[in-house]
């Protein structure tokens, strides 16, 4: 179980594998996440985040994995939902 987390370009100097980002599901419960795979190619962001009358966004996509084994039932729970990404910049 990962999310797929989206990056806008100008941010990927922020972001590195292995770093912890703290995810907020839709009920309003927390998690940790370890950010494990990123991928430099740049991606189309998917449908349900673009407006359609706007030009296509190209972002940078990663995968995160819960950082504790025991989340891994939690996240399950909320599979194909949005959920918010948060990690300081510095």
């Amino acid at each position: 179980m990962y999310v797929k987390a989206f990056f806008e370009q100008e941010d990927i100097n922020y972001f590195k594998e292995g770093d912890v980002m703290t995810l907020t599901f839709p009920d309003g419960s927390k998690s940790e996440g370890v950010l494990r795979r990123f991928y430099y190619a740049t991606y189309p962001l998917p449908d349900e985040f673009q407006k359609r009358y706007e030009p296509t966004t190209r972002t940078v996509s990663a995968d995160i994995y819960p950082a504790d084994t025991a989340d891994y039932a939690h996240w399950k729970s909320f599979y194909k939902m949005s959920v918010v990404i948060t990690k300081y910049k510095y």
